[in-house]
């Protein structure tokens, strides 16, 4: 396949930033990187053994703290250039110099992942909130002869089809302040129209590819291609706008084939209105659904949920609408509908356990402390020693979080306590006794939660997160490596990227099983028989990387590494689709 690289039809202001991004890319192909691949695992040292793991060497970590702890903002920097816009397109196989080391080859199937992209408006004003920005998708195929297929697109919602035609802002921002389409000192300085960005999640269900938003109808998109089809509402299951969680869950069990488990928030006035749907392998038509209203819960921000074998498990963020904000603030553009969003940090939240019978009644149980939870890991049930019936949730919960945070607001001070560091938590919720109990698992500074999928729902033993390079309070830093974490042992392993390399969420794929793997001859598949596939952005030189790492030994680096034609911008979550290959 000859490299496929095209522009986006954005104003020419913009498409002069693209050009040099191709160029950019062009030399990276070309370049150093390729033809002097020792720079390649940068996460490792000279005995080539993976930084923060059992290898010798200089941990260059001890140094970056002390920078950090002392005020300095290096590597900030660096990490901040990964939110830079990204408008030109690919479509190319990989091979050659591009690949270090060897592609497994029992990896064979699609890694899809989605993100912000472009982080200003069509009028050049640029936008300090990434979660603002429009989506972009990217795919990574892996054909079984090693090589690789390497496609993205800028996902090309229905609102910004119309901003482009109009050449300008038409839509407002839910973290940007003021009214975009403002013409005159007549118009009202601010706007309740929001943009759907389509930014966050991305699934392949029932051979039909979806890119999502938590608050808006999922845009459905060509799975071969990458093309946009438009925004979707599941065969009139949503309403022209309705919310469509951006997390999902794909739970397995004996009984059952795989269902893929989400849901959608709205607003009833103050209260929430919460839908939970299962679907089946083969359509996106739901087999179940089940509908609750939850009074005065209307802002508790349901970002992600959990599943067990009979109860979706939610945590109810104790926030409110600030409406003294609204009024003075908002309305005025001074400041944006998410800044009126208060987390009440004095204020325990609430776990929300909705049976997955619909014919028993919901279950309300005040959280064990005060925080504030994006992401979830896994969730359980057992039996205790005295007999009751325990959920156990795994999940990074942070003790603050403030909804004004942006790029140009965030330096060294935000990875110092007090800052929101996010840390790995397990809470136990007793269903006979109504408490919940919470322990900090790892001190360690993390983000984007994975497990073997198999395990979803079910009593698991590993988790694997992004995480910082230093562990602690004071100056962590932003996320530089992969950890795996053990829940038996309580122990750890950790691969660091580099002082200016930062993993994205880490996907775990299963390996093939084998007819004479020891794990079959037990009748079981050993937990962390897989690989751990993270985009990695390298501040230092602005390119990006996909590595694949051994999840039996992550300390011990990259057992491949393939070099991106491009540099791709920090992004959000991925999945992988087994055996999917793109067509030509």
């Amino acid at each position: 396949l000859r490299p496929n690289i095209r522009l986006l039809p954005f104003p020419l202001h913009a498409r002069a930033g693209a050009q040099r991004g191709v160029a950019e890319a062009a030399g990276s192909r070309v370049g150093a990187r390729t033809e002097t691949p020792s720079r390649v695992f940068k996460g490792r040292d000279e005995d080539g053994k993976g930084i923060g793991g059992e290898g010798g060497g200089t941990d260059p970590r001890s140094n970056e703290r002390l920078r950090l702890a002392k005020g300095d903002d290096a590597g900030l920097d660096t990490w901040q250039s990964g939110y830079r816009t990204m408008k030109s397109e690919f479509d190319q196989v990989i091979k050659g110099n591009s690949i270090i080391g060897e592609i497994p080859p029992d990896l064979q199937g699609t890694l899809f992942r989605n993100g912000p992209a472009i982080f200003e408006t069509l009028s050049g004003k640029k936008l300090i909130q990434p979660f603002d920005g429009d989506g972009m998708a990217v795919r990574i195929s892996f054909e079984g002869d090693g090589s690789v297929r390497f496609t993205n697109r800028l996902i090309m919602t229905d609102n910004l089809k119309e901003e482009l035609e109009a050449g300008k802002a038409l839509y407002a921002a839910t973290f940007s302040r003021g009214n975009p389409n403002r013409e005159s000192l007549l118009s009202p300085p601010f706007s309740l129209n929001f943009k759907n960005v389509a930014n966050t999640g991305i699934i392949l269900w029932a051979n039909e590819l979806y890119a999502l938003w938590e608050a808006g109808n999922p845009h459905k998109m060509d799975p071969h291609t990458l093309e946009t089809i438009g925004s979707d509402t599941l065969t009139d299951l949503l309403t022209k706008g309705e919310a469509f969680a951006a997390h999902y869950r794909i739970m397995e069990t004996d009984e059952e084939k795989k269902k893929l488990i989400s849901f959608g928030t709205g607003s009833k006035g103050l209260d929430m209105d919460l839908r939970v749907f299962e679907f089946d392998p083969e359509s996106m038509i739901p087999s179940s659904s089940r509908r609750e209203v939850l009074p005065k819960k209307g802002f508790a921000f349901l970002h992600d949920f959990v599943v067990t074998a009979d109860y979706y498990v939610f945590h109810l963020n104790p926030i409110v609408l600030d409406l003294k904000k609204v009024v003075s603030e908002f309305f005025l553009g001074r400041c944006a509908i998410a800044e009126c969003l208060k987390y009440q940090g004095d204020q325990k939240g609430e776990w929300l356990l909705i049976p997955r019978d619909p014919n028993k009644e919901r279950i309300l149980i005040d959280a064990a402390v005060p925080q504030f939870i994006f992401h979830h890991g896994n969730a359980f049930q057992r039996t205790n020693e005295k007999g009751e019936m325990e959920v156990v949730v795994d999940h990074v919960g942070l003790k603050s979080f403030d909804f004004s945070m942006n790029l140009d607001t965030t330096d060294w001070r935000y990875f110092m306590d007090p800052g929101p560091r996010a840390v790995l938590k397990r809470t136990v919720i007793n269903l006979n006794t109504q408490k919940a109990t919470m322990e900090v698992v790892s001190e360690r500074g993390c983000e984007f939660p994975q497990i073997n999928p198999s395990k979803t729902g079910k009593p698991y033993r590993y988790i694997y997160t992004a995480a910082s390079a230093v562990e602690g309070i004071r100056g962590w830093g932003p996320n530089r490596a992969i950890q795996k974490y053990d829940l038996h042992t309580r122990t750890e392993s950790l691969w660091v990227a580099g002082v200016n390399r930062f993993p994205g969420e880490p996907i775990f794929v299963p390996k093939k099983t084998t007819k004479n793997s020891d794990a079959e001859k037990e009748g079981e598949e050993e937990e962390d028989a897989g690989y751990i596939l993270s985009l990695i952005y390298d501040g230092e030189d602005s390119t990006s990387s996909l590595v694949i790492l051994d999840a039996q030994k992550i300390e011990n680096g990259p057992i491949a590494e393939i070099i991106l034609p491009t540099f791709i911008p920090h992004g959000l979550h991925g999945s992988w689709a087994e055996g999917f290959l793109a067509r030509s």
